[in-house]
């Protein structure tokens, strides 16, 4: 009967979170901008950089499987971010102030119970007053520029419904002509770091 003996095999553990990190969420968040902007005048290129605040409000949805997140999430932030303190270049350049800033973008992460490390990117959009400086009476013009952003952080559940997250993103928006006078074309990055509170449903 020794020899007939069956021993079971204890079952592989499969890694899980005890948190569950799936469902839709909204939030607000709080964070400083720093880039360089570049303006091109008569094939006269300037560069300068572009200091601001940002707040604003966010909303997605999160898929868990296993230890694995996916979700998708859009953003939108009002903002002063402007290169008004950096212009050196006298007449032949402008004055650039992002009033908003919105993104939407895919996640991707890896949950350790309350905590959620993840990897971000999508498209953006962010609204420009531009002001050129070589035409009086410095007359400004409105435009959006279009372009990505990527980024990474970290989220911890506070709460069962509400967590906390730290995010750094770049941004690259494309370049846009203002035609004041002469044509101007403008373009700028900003690198960001938010700090923000998300309420889960």
């Amino acid at each position: 009967m020794a020899a007939d003996l069956i021993i079971d095999e204890p079952a592989a553990v499969i890694p899980t979170s005890a948190f569950d990190w799936s469902g839709f969420y909204v939030g607000a968040y709080a964070g400083g901008a720093s880039g360089s902007v570049l303006v091109d005048p008569l094939d006269a290129p300037d560069e300068s950089t572009a200091t601001g605040w940002l707040l604003g409000v966010q909303a997605g949805a999160n898929a868990q499987f296993d230890t694995f997140v996916l979700g998708v999430e859009g953003d939108v932030a009002w903002s002063n971010i402007t290169n008004e303190d950096d212009v050196t270049c006298g007449a032949l350049c402008g004055l650039v102030d992002v009033n908003w800033i919105a993104s939407l973008r895919g996640r991707a992460g890896v949950a350790f119970d309350q905590v959620l490390l993840f990897a971000t990117a999508g498209v953006a959009g962010a609204g420009v007053d531009y002001t050129d400086l070589d035409v009086g009476p410095t007359p400004t013009l409105s435009d959006t520029h279009f372009g990505w952003t990527a980024g990474f952080g970290v989220e911890v559940a506070v709460t069962e419904n509400i967590s906390a997250k730290a995010e750094y993103a770049y941004y690259d928006f494309g370049e846009v002509t203002y035609n004041i006078g002469t044509p101007d074309d403008v373009s700028f990055n900003l690198h960001t770091v938010k700090a923000g509170l998300n309420f889960h449903f």
